[in-house]
């Protein structure tokens, strides 16, 4: 039978004796359909798989109406139908196949009705518009599945249903408009297209698709832009396990939550990667629902850039979800003005990440649990779908990541979680200026992790900070300072196990990094036996540096430490092999030195036994022997005169290195003399409401001792000495003599047997500033460049203020704050004008350096 020629409604049923497109008793009026018709697979159809048997049609549309699924096959080859209309419904409460290309005539409205999944119109052939330039519209709230990689170039438009993307191609080569309440799946592991959101009516969201094939990995990148205006509606992008990798996002008239990543397959993980941030209306990103149990939520980014959405609320309903940086190197920085809020009340846990160890997240954003209890995971494992293994496989196959970059919390106020904090592997480096950069809870770093930087630690009620065996606490980012404040526990603040180590960087003397205990009681700081490990970052020499600070405040007044060994010199220090810790009053400090002079000379004895040795092997093979005893002759005048040569030139080379050391030493001790007065001063100055040492103390003066009178500066032994005194005087009324009142050089150059060391007094104030009550703590504003006390000849800076240059041309002195310094003579510090300049003006004027008398001297002047 031919083709009829007057358009109408032509319906399948399958009358036929095959099932071929092409035999005309397959359709109810027994002839084949015209170009112009419009075909129904209706109720008629029970059963078989139309087949276009490898023949091209057109007809005007397409219909599927019936309760039966239906496959329509292609026969051979790959034949395509040409809708002329571009229309096809399907109304059927079951699954349509297609499987033929198409060739759109016009722009296509294809609709499905049903909307259970297992009923989807699935198009298995590819789509195409010719010359044209036709898209395609979905509708009808059911799915529409497209398989096939498409030409079409008028775009995909989603009014409303379930559109799935199941290859890189299959929305043609326009853009994907989205306008009803509408989701979209993927298989697809690449999506080119760009992403318009047309005010969609109704709730959308981005899914995962389930469709077996080699295009899908479980892994989406889109490379093409996701803009457009959200009409205040609920995007989501979850679904089952899937890597989902964005490009640009822009968008608008967000709903409150912003945008909800969520992964929803019990015990599965997705991950969210993005490499700049999202513009959001809101600003907003959700990570994880509470509904979706066990499933994990990775949010990361892979480009060392700033994500700085304004707040990411972390939600997840069991799975610990994993925020933070897979870049290869650099920084990148999480920067949310509303801050990380963190939900996970099932799992309890956020994980805070830096993959690789080349590179840094610093999340600079408030770290807060509101009315939870939420702790934080630094780099911990987390999984994410190993899109290798993945390709072809009916679910997800995953890989578990080990993160061992370097995490920042650099929040300057610090962060307010209550959970604790557990440092798994790599670097967690503080950087706040106040509060707890860790929250209120315990801070435990594991085996092979560190801890770092220069923020403050303040554990809460009952919190600690305790350092595993394996584990290192390396202050600073460079030479820096981090802080333990144990104002908030009754616990020891910070404790190392056997086998936990420090590492600290050095610089010139008195330059390193430092941990400093503040509100410190006796047993907040618990060392056992701990290797220090030391870098020299240029500068190294011999000097001492202070390592450990304890303070009774936030920093300010020194307190007794309690500690007297608990450190043990590791690597670093080969050179320095003399090096050695002094356990202060109220520090630590590392005393950096090469070996005594006794080392070298058992070294020279050593040498000079060589020699014998080898007198006496050159005797024993020439065989001399009698009575079982080796005979030994004598040494020739020769050989004695050749070693009488070598010990010389040793002597020479030796003795001037010898005083050297001398005096390097010297220099040290008094080094170490300053720093204790200077702290004892601090302590004094707490007592005394911070007013200044007196020159001299009267038999009339409380402070005397049984109505003697002596030097102001020997009233600061009772900080340093400890007990119940006297201090100054005996019982007897016999001076008590205190080495660390005056340099050990002094006696060697035969100078005064007196204390030594000069400090601008209580009268110099008045004569200064006309108040002898300077409150010195308040009244100096550069307490690091204050001079406090120094070398002298005698203690009277009036009348002597000269500066005595005892060790190879430089001068001891002792700052506000606490430090020490070795300086040159010729520093335009040691001059008269500039320190003077500071004592009345309570100010540093770097302009007064090397103005009026240069005070550093050789002689007495």
């Amino acid at each position: 039978m031919g083709q009829s020629l007057n358009a109408s409604s032509v319906t399948w049923d399958g009358g036929g004796a095959n099932a071929l497109w092409g035999t005309a008793n397959n359709w109810d009026t027994n002839t084949l359909p015209a170009s112009v018709d419009d075909i129904t697979f209706g109720s008629g159809f029970t059963s078989g798989s139309p087949s276009l048997g490898g023949i091209d049609y057109t007809v005007n549309s397409l219909a599927f109406n019936g309760s039966t699924a239906i496959s329509l096959l292609t026969g051979s080859g790959s034949p395509t139908i040409t809708l002329t209309s571009g229309l096809l419904t399907k109304t059927t409460a079951a699954a349509v196949t297609i499987a033929p290309n198409i060739l759109l005539g016009a722009d296509a409205v294809w609709s499905n009705t049903s909307t259970a999944t297992a009923n989807a119109l699935k198009v298995t052939g590819s789509i195409s518009d010719g010359a044209g330039s036709y898209g395609l519209t979905v509708a009808g709230g059911g799915h529409v599945w497209l398989y096939a990689s498409n030409s079409f170039d008028g775009g995909v438009t989603v009014n409303s249903g379930n559109l799935g993307v199941y290859n890189n191609g299959a929305l043609g080569t326009g853009t994907l408009k989205i306008q009803g309440a509408s989701a979209v799946f993927y298989t697809a592991d690449t999506i080119s297209n760009d992403i318009v959101f047309n005010s969609p009516t109704g709730f959308t969201g981005f899914y995962s698709g389930s469709y077996k094939s080699t295009t899908n990995n479980f892994s989406t990148t889109f490379t093409g832009s996701i803009t457009g205006a959200m009409n205040n509606q609920q995007l989501r992008v979850g679904g089952n396990a899937r890597t989902w990798i964005f490009g640009t996002i822009n968008l608008t008239g967000m709903q409150s939550q912003g945008l909800q990543l969520v992964p929803e397959e019990a015990s599965g993980s997705s991950s969210y990667i993005f490499s700049s941030t999202p513009t959001l209306s809101n600003g907003r990103i959700q990570l994880g629902a509470t509904s979706a149990a066990g499933a994990q939520g990775n949010l990361l980014v892979n480009t060392a850039t700033t994500f700085n959405v304004t707040r990411i609320t972390q939600n997840s309903g069991g799975g610990k979800d994993t925020i933070g940086g897979i870049h290869s190197s650099g920084t990148a920085t999480f920067s949310q003005s509303e801050g990380i809020l963190l939900n996970d009340v099932a799992a309890g846990q956020v994980n805070l990440i830096t993959l690789n160890a080349g590179a840094t997240t610093d999340f600079a954003s408030l770290l807060d649990d509101g009315a939870n209890s939420v702790g934080v995971t630094i780099n911990g494992t987390f999984r994410q779908v190993d899109t290798a293994a993945s390709a072809n496989q009916n679910a997800a196959v995953y890989m578990t990541q080990a993160p061992t970059g370097k995490v920042r919390l650099s929040k300057s106020t610090g962060n307010t979680y209550d959970g604790g904090t557990v440092v798994s592997a790599g670097t967690l480096l503080v950087a706040n200026t106040s509060g707890s950069a860790t929250g209120t809870g315990s801070v435990s770093v594991e085996s092979g992790a560190t801890l770092g930087g220069t923020g403050i630690i303040a554990p809460g009620t009952g919190g600690a900070v305790s350092m595993k065996s394996g584990a290192t606490l390396a202050p600073g980012e460079g030479i820096g300072q981090i802080r333990f404040n144990g104002a908030g526990t009754a616990a020891a603040v910070l404790s190392l196990e056997a086998g936990a180590a420090f590492s600290f960087d050095l610089g010139a003397p008195g330059t390193s990094d430092s941990v400093a205990m503040w509100n410190y009681s006796l047993g907040d700081l618990v060392l056992n036996g701990n290797v220090v490990n030391f870098t020299n970052l240029g500068g190294l020499a011999e000097g001492t540096y202070t390592l450990f600070s304890f303070f009774s405040d936030s920093g300010t007044t020194l307190t007794a430490s309690g500690l007297s060994s608990g450190l043990t010199i590791g690597t670093g220090l080969e050179s320095y092999s003399g090096s050695h810790f002094v356990y202060g009053p109220d520090s630590v400090s590392l005393v950096v030195a090469v070996p005594e002079p006794s080392t070298i000379w058992l070294l020279v004895a050593v040498g000079v036994l060589g020699l014998c040795k080898m007198k006496m092997t050159s005797v024993s093979n020439g065989r001399s022997l009698a009575f079982g005893f080796r005979k030994v002759n004598g040494f020739t005048l020769m050989e004695v005169l050749a070693a009488v040569a070598v010990i010389a030139l040793l002597a020479a080379l030796i003795l001037p290195a010898m005083q050297n050391l001398r005096q390097k030493g010297f220099s040290i001790l008094c080094l170490q003399n300053l720093r204790t007065l200077a702290v004892a001063y601090s302590q004094y100055r707490a007592d005394r409401d911070g007013l200044p040492l007196p020159r001299g103390v009267t038999s009339t003066d409380p402070d005397s001792e049984n109505g003697h009178n002596f030097a102001g500066i020997s009233l600061l032994r009772q900080y340093y000495q400890g007990g119940a005194g006297p201090y100054v005087f005996t019982s007897k009324g016999k001076y008590i003599e205190v080495k660390t009142e005056k340099c050990p050089m002094s006696a060697i150059r035969k100078e005064t047997t007196t204390a030594n060391y000069n400090f601008i007094a209580k009268d110099n104030y008045l004569s200064y500033t006309g108040n002898n009550a300077v409150r010195m703590d308040l009244y100096f504003s550069n307490h690091s460049k204050t001079p406090l006390m120094w070398e002298s000849w005698s203690i009277n800076w009036g009348a002597n203020p000269y500066m005595p240059m005892r060790h190879s041309g430089k001068v001891n002195m002792a700052f506000l704050d606490g430090h020490v310094e070795s300086i040159a003579g010729t520093d335009g510090r040691l001059y008269k004008g500039y320190i003077e300049s500071i004592y009345k003006t309570g100010n540093v004027d770097e302009t007064k350096q090397g103005s009026g008398i240069a005070l550093a001297r050789e002689t007495y002047p």
